[in-house]
């Protein structure tokens, strides 16, 4: 990992818009789209491809915000 010098995270609103809501004016840390994870988790492969999308960003984001790496830099 030393030659790593920077990491850009990049994000998608799929992971905190939901298509069954109304969007929001303002999004923050707190907002997630529980219910693409949630479709998807219960239907499985017969959740619509754009579920699936949405649910893949969800736990893409949550999981990268988990991952840390120690660094100086």
């Amino acid at each position: 990992f030393d030659s790593v010098k920077r990491v850009v995270i990049v994000s998608s609103m799929a992971a905190t818009a939901s298509a069954f809501v109304a969007p929001a004016e303002t999004y923050t840390e707190e907002d997630w789209n529980e219910q693409a994870v949630e479709i998807v988790a219960e239907q499985g492969m017969s959740a619509l491809a754009m579920l699936e999308y949405d649910a893949s960003k969800v736990l893409a984001e949550r999981g990268q915000s988990e991952f840390r790496l120690p660094c100086e830099w």
